[in-house]
C-alpha cells in the first residue's frame, strides 16, 4: 500500500521517539531523583541546550529545522521551563557563539569547540532568576562526532584535554549549579559518543543527582526526555561501551590517530605530510568491554578504579530479580558445532513501579597462556522484556549460537593441527 511524503515522515518520527524511549539509558538516579512530578520548574543550563546535538555529522547530517528541541519536550511533559537562561542562550551576543554543527570535511579540522559559556558571561538579571524554578536543574553537555575525521585528542577550548572531557567552562557550571540551591541537579548527555563520567559519580565538581544518556535522538527522538522525566515512560536503554574514568589509560588511546602534528599519525607523500590519517590497530580483541572485563578480572580494585558503567548498564525507576529457571538442563551440556543452546530467565519486578528490564548472557571461555587470546567475558545474548507490572514476572528465551564465541586461531596456537574457528 503506498502511503504519502508526508505519511511516511510522521511514521518514520513515530518510530524514532519511541526508539529513543527504549534507549535512553538513566546513568544515575541517586535517592530516586526521578521522575520528577508533572509541572516541576526547571532551569536548563548550558549553551547547547539551545542547540543540541540531534545527529551525525559529514553525511550523517541532517536539516533539524523542525526538530523537537529539549525545551519542546520539557513543555510537552508538563513542565515549566524559566524562559530567562534560555532567552540568554539564544542571544549570541550574550552568551557567545554556537558551535559548529557540521564541519566541512575539506577543512582538515582537528580541534572541536564546545563552545559552552563562560560563567562570568552570566549576568545578573540571568542569576537572579535562579530562585524561580527552583524545583531541578537540568545541565546539557554536548558532543558531535560523525564521518570524514576522528573526534581530536585537543579540545578546541582547552589543549591540555580531549574533546571527551569537561571543558574548563563546563566545569564552572557545573560547580556553580549544584551549589545555587536548586531541588535536584541532573546532567544529560547529549553526544553522539560517551564521555569521561567519573566527576559525576566523585562528586569533583559538585553532587550530580541524576543524569540521562540520549545520544543523538535525530529529528523527534528528543520528545522521549520529557516523558522519561516525568515518569510516563520507565528507562530501559543499556551502555552499548564501557563508560571509562580516564579514556587516555586504555592501551588503544595510545595509538589513536594524533592528526596533524610532526610526530602524529599522518601519511607523507613524497616527503610532505598529507591528510591521510591511519590508527594503529594493535589491541587484538582488548577493546571495548573485553579489554575492562578481562584486565579487572584479578583486580577489582584496578576495575573499580577505572570503569565509572560497565558494558550493558543501565537504570530503571524499579527494580528486578533475574533466575536461569531451566539451568539443570543446560548445567553440564556439551557445546558442539551447528547445536544452540536456550536459556530461560525468569524476570521478576521486585519494586513498585511497572517496566521493562533487559536480559543479558556472556560467556567465558577457558584462556590458556599461548593459546588462542579470549576475553574474560562475550556477550552472547540479550532480550528485553515487555514491561513487566510491579510484582509479576516474564519468562523470555535467549538462544545462543556457540559459534557466536568461537576463536579464529589463524596459526594453530592450540596445537590441534589445524587452523579455523573453535
Amino acid at each position: 500500500t503506498s502511503v504519502s511524503k508526508d505519511d511516511a515522515i510522521r511514521r518514520g518520527n513515530e518510530l524514532n521517539e519511541d526508539l529513543c524511549e527504549e534507549g535512553f539509558v538513566l546513568l544515575k538516579n541517586d535517592n530516586s531523583a526521578l521522575p520528577l512530578q508533572k509541572g516541576a520548574k526547571i532551569r536548563v543550563f548550558g549553551k547547547n541546550s539551545v542547540n543540541p546535538v540531534y545527529n551525525g555529522s559529514g553525511s550523517g547530517g541532517t536539516n533539524n529545522d523542525n526538530a523537537i528541541s529539549i525545551y519542546k519536550s520539557l513543555r510537552n511533559a508538563d513542565f515549566k521551563v524559566n524562559e530567562v537562561l534560555e532567552a540568554f542562550y539564544n542571544n549570541n551576543s550574550r552568551s557567545g557563539p554556537a558551535r559548529d554543527g557540521n564541519p566541512s570535511i575539506e577543512t582538515g579540522v582537528q580541534v572541536l569547540a564546545t563552545a559552552e559559556t563562560p560563567y562570568s558571561y552570566y549576568t545578573d538579571d540571568v542569576t537572579r532568576s535562579y530562585s524561580d524554578y527552583n524545583h531541578a536543574a537540568i545541565i546539557v553537555l554536548s558532543r558531535i562526532g560523525g564521518e570524514g575525521w576522528d573526534l581530536p585528542r585537543i579540545s578546541g577550548d582547552d589543549s591540555s584535554r580531549h574533546y571527551l572531557e569537561l571543558d574548563p567552562n563546563e566545569q564552572e557550571l557545573v560547580r556553580q549549579v549544584t551549589k545555587a540551591g536548586f531541588g535536584k541537579v541532573i546532567v544529560l548527555v547529549n553526544s553522539l559518543s560517551i564521555m569521561e563520567f567519573g566527576w559525576a559519580e566523585d562528586g569533583t565538581y559538585g553532587k550530580i543527582d541524576a543524569a540521562l544518556y540520549v545520544g543523538g535522538p535525530g529529528n523527534s527522538g528528543m520528545n522521549a526526555l520529557g516523558k522519561i522525566l516525568n515518569g510516563e515512560v520507565n528507562p530501559s536503554g543499556r551502555t552499548v561501551d564501557t563508560w571509562a574514568a580516564d579514556f587516555m589509560e586504555a592501551p588503544a588511546a595510545k595509538n589513536f590517530g594524533d592528526n596533524g602534528k610532526a610526530d602524529g599519525n599522518v601519511y607523507t607523500v613524497n616527503g610532505a605530510a598529507k591528510y591521510f590519517n591511519f590508527v594503529d590497530y594493535e589491541e587484538g580483541i582488548y577493546v571495548g568491554y573485553r579489554y575492562y572485563e578481562t584486565r579487572g578480572l584479578n583486580d577489582s580494585a584496578w576495575y573499580d578504579t577505572n570503569v565509572v558503567y560497565p558494558f550493558g548498564y543501565g537504570k530503571s525507576y524499579t527494580k528486578f530479580s533475574q533466575t536461569i529457571v531451566n539451568k539443570d538442563e543446560i548445567d553440564g551440556e556439551e557445546i558442539k558445532k551447528g547445536e544452540k543452546i536456550t536459556v530461560k530467565v525468569n524476570v521478576h519486578n521486585t519494586g513498585s513501579t511497572d517496566g521493562k528490564d533487559v536480559v543479558q548472557i556472556y560467556a567465558t571461555a577457558p584462556y590458556t597462556p599461548g593459546g588462542i587470546e579470549k576475553a574474560h567475558k562475550v556477550l552472547v545474548g540479550f532480550a528485553k522484556t515487555e514491561v513487566i507490572r510491579a510484582g509479576q514476572s516474564k519468562t523470555v528465551e535467549i538462544e545462543i549460537d556457540p559459534y557466536d564465541f568461537a576463536s579464529y586461531d589463524y596459526n594453530d596456537a592450540n596445537g590441534r593441527n589445524g587452523k579455523g574457528y573453535e
